[in-house]
């Protein structure tokens, strides 16, 4: 009888224990199901999300900006101008040109005093950059006293190579070098909806093909460059895009079309700390900035505030009626992200009151924003310190050197 009693108590507490293992598998099973994708939509993610722990992204301040390593975020995410201590560098009609920041001068960046930058001297200019061989709609990036850019290797008819290539300039215009091959690319850098990035030694290039949407990185000291994946997507028209680099993260966007019809798509805001990955920000596929631990978006509903301390997602009470939004760590600028014949751009001050608002823009190309010194656009530019100023005094980019006005 005692047997047969001990022998039913320790059946029960083997139970017990496989109960509770089983439990704990579960659950366990659960929280790696969690870190692996932490959205509640259809994810077509290959690369699993995990949650970042101890997420300390600020944002944009000069404070702890580096001109020489870090991203200019407060500059369109075009990266049309590249900004040096010394000056500005931007590709207009496939000349390089260099604005100093003292007398406003903008040259060719060509050290050969005869040449005339045009013609028959273009083969020969420092100064030209083939549209053929280089992807200037990619990016100008400034890094540690050198530029980069995309390209092929230029070997084919009229410079039209093949293979993607990173390219560095020195920053007098004087030696041009192919850093390393990237990808074998199948089709033109334009129809592969190339996004490449450089901040703090890390260069970051998505890139799409067919159906699929890759973002991957690389040290820039690495002459091999050896891609790492960061993030992969497979879907209808898939993209990675306005790539920023916000204190030691990568800041992203994704997007991608539900279905065949292309009637509906998802997308959001995702931050990548060099080790994980996860979604910031659902149902944000515009335009976007951080500032003061803040993520600023925009929605067909307006401007949104997003708190990462609070968790909490606010209006941006702001008598605005444009929804794209820009910020330098010292103001915001809200704007039509459509050109129309009323494209303007309203700025306003950390609190939120409207200072200013930049009219009739119609014709000023695109926007570039600008530092702490000038705003820009394709063609114009004004001194930030006439932002407050009723009338802001617009200067033309003319001349046959792209030579800027003189600053009064």
């Amino acid at each position: 009888m005692e047997i047969s009693m001990l022998k039913k108590i320790i059946a029960l507490m083997l139970l017990f224990i496989c109960a509770i293992n089983i439990y704990g598998c579960n659950n366990s099973q659960n929280i790696i199901d969690e870190g692996k994708n932490n959205t509640s939509e259809k994810s077509i993610n290959k690369i699993f999300d995990k949650t970042i722990k101890d997420l300390s992204l600020t944002g944009f301040s000069w404070d702890n900006f580096n001109i020489e390593t870090d991203d200019p975020v407060f500059m369109s995410g075009y990266h049309e101008i590249a900004l040096s201590d010394k000056g500005y560098y931007f590709i207009h009609s496939e000349i390089l040109y260099f604005m100093d920041k003292s007398s406003n001068k903008c040259i060719p960046l060509c050290s050969k005093p005869d040449c005339s930058h045009e013609g028959k001297d273009l083969e020969s200019c420092n100064a030209y950059f083939n549209f053929n061989t280089f992807d200037a709609a990619s990016g100008l990036f400034y890094y540690n006293s050198n530029l980069y850019i995309l390209g092929n290797d230029g070997n084919g008819e009229n410079g039209l190579g093949k293979g993607l290539y990173l390219y560095r300039i020195s920053y007098d215009g004087t030696k041009r070098e192919r850093v390393c091959h990237l990808l074998d690319i199948s089709s033109s850098a334009s129809d592969m909806g190339l996004r490449i990035l450089i901040h703090r030694g890390i260069v970051y290039l998505s890139y799409s093909e067919e159906n699929k949407s890759t973002l991957c990185s690389f040290a820039l000291s690495d002459n091999k460059a050896e891609l790492k994946t960061i993030d992969t997507m497979e879907g209808k028209s898939p993209e990675f895009y306005r790539l920023k680099g916000y204190d030691d993260y990568l800041v992203y966007q994704y997007f991608y079309y539900d279905d065949e019809n292309l009637d509906s798509f998802s997308g959001g805001i995702k931050v990548f700390d060099g080790k994980n990955k996860q979604v910031l920000i659902k149902d944000a596929i515009k335009s976007y900035c951080i500032s003061d631990s803040k993520v600023y978006y925009e929605t067909s509903d307006g401007i949104k505030i997003y708190d990462l301390k609070s968790k909490k997602t606010s209006d941006f009470k702001a008598e605005s009626n444009y929804f794209a939004i820009n910020c330098d760590g010292e103001y915001f600028y809200t704007y039509n992200s459509e050109l129309d014949s009323s494209y303007e751009v309203n700025v306003y001050d950390k609190k939120y009151n409207k200072i200013n608002s930049l009219k009739s823009l119609e014709g000023y190309g695109e926007l570039c924003f600008g530092d702490e010194k000038y705003f820009f656009t394709e063609n114009k530019y004004f001194n930030k310190s006439d932002l407050r100023k009723k009338n802001v005094q617009w200067k033309n980019i003319t001349d046959k050197y792209y030579n800027i006005e003189q600053d009064n």
